[in-house]
């Protein structure tokens, strides 16, 4: 995306539930669909905001070498294809070893992700 075009994240219907006062402002999804950041929100709140910035996309793990270091292991391939929201270690397949059972991918009435609605697991 471009510096010089901001835009939201969160379509209108999910705005007009945070912060109804934008009902009147956007009345056209294709009004608010043109809209940049300066123009759905005030400048003197948009410097009140918290920026964050993210560079690290792929699902993983953080081992403890026991001495407070840790190492960043990447999850296979399967367990990429989406988010996941929970996680357990438990020793599934019973190898002695512990395995990592992943859930996720599911986000309720969500209108913007509906079609991420089921649930999946994956087995690490």
């Amino acid at each position: 995306m471009s510096r010089s075009k901001r835009s939201s994240f969160a379509n209108i219907m999910e705005l007009h539930k945070q912060i109804p006062s934008l009902k009147k402002k956007f009345l056209k999804a294709k009004d608010f669909a043109g809209a940049s950041i300066k123009e759905l929100f005030p400048k003197t709140d948009l410097g009140k905001t918290t920026k964050f910035q993210a560079n690290y996309f792929s699902s993983c793990i953080f081992v403890n070498d026991g001495k407070l270091k840790f190492k960043t292991v990447l999850l296979p391939p399967r367990a990429q294809l989406s988010t996941f929201r929970t996680a357990v270690s438990s020793d599934v397949n019973k190898d002695g070893l512990p395995d990592l059972l992943i859930g996720g991918n599911y986000y309720e009435n969500n209108v913007h992700n509906l079609v991420d609605m089921m649930a999946t697991i994956a087995v690490c």
